[in-house]
């Protein structure tokens, strides 16, 4: 990888993941941290964490998906998470529709071919 395409460009972002459950945290980063390099080489991002706090370095628009990311697998991490409920995580977050606003302020219905 180039420096100009290294994920470690760009801003951090910091996340905080509550109420802390060790059992979830394990859950969520996997084996090795082996859930949490399948989120980096999805979104091109750099995560450390310590505890509970994470650290994400990338462009802004993939350190955000990869925050909600994190949050919505934690949330889901009650039991062990297989690389195959990541990576089916992470193409729905990365292929959900994007919501027309209208003009009198409610969602616009998508259809979805």
């Amino acid at each position: 990888m180039s420096p100009a395409t290294s994920p470690t460009k760009g801003r951090a972002i910091e996340l905080l993941l509550s109420p802390v459950n060790n059992k979830q945290l394990a859950n969520l980063c996997g084996p090795l941290d082996e859930n949490l390099r399948q989120i980096e080489t999805a979104l091109d991002v750099s995560i450390a964490r310590r505890g509970e706090r994470f650290t994400l370095r990338g462009e802004a628009a993939q350190t955000a998906v990869a925050s909600e990311a994190l949050q919505r697998f934690y949330a889901q991490a009650k039991n062990a998470l297989s690389i195959d409920e990541i990576q089916l995580g992470l193409i729905e977050l990365l292929n959900r529709p994007v919501r027309n606003i209208s003009a009198s302020g409610g969602a616009a219905p998508a259809l979805l071919t």
